[in-house]
């Protein structure tokens, strides 16, 4: 009888996690078409909200942008250098601006702007907190 119990509580919460990640996703899809149709609404773009808008914008991203530019200058020729040496070193050189392009474009530039925002974000954390 312990045995059935125990496959019935195993399977109860295997449910309960299923129904909470449909939800998850659900909650995200609805975000994001909500987001969506006000991006694609005439109504939401009037003097007023685009005023609003380009100065939320240009008071998030001002202070780190000189920063964000130099760091993300620097790591780019660092990576550029090695890919470009690796690749004449085993003889793949027509395959460098490739490779230069999907490290850059695909993973490093996204992941460096990832990490300003999220830097961004623990600062007005702190400083909301203290």
């Amino acid at each position: 009888m312990s045995s059935n119990s125990s496959a019935h509580v195993a399977g109860a919460k295997l449910g309960s996690a299923l129904v909470q990640w449909f939800v998850g996703w659900w909650q995200i899809v609805h975000l994001g078409a909500l987001v969506l149709v006000l991006a694609l609404s005439p109504s939401s773009y009037d003097r007023a909200t685009r005023a609003t808008l380009a100065r939320e914008v240009y008071q998030a991203t001002a202070p780190i942008l000189l920063w964000f530019l130099v760091l993300s200058s620097l790591i780019s020729l660092v990576i550029i250098r090695i890919v470009v040496v690796t690749a004449l070193s085993y003889g793949l050189s027509r395959y460098s601006l490739q490779m230069v392009v999907r490290v850059l474009v695909l993973e490093l530039i996204p992941l460096t702007t990832a990490l300003f925002v999220a830097q961004r974000r623990i600062r007005r954390i702190d400083k909301a907190g203290h």
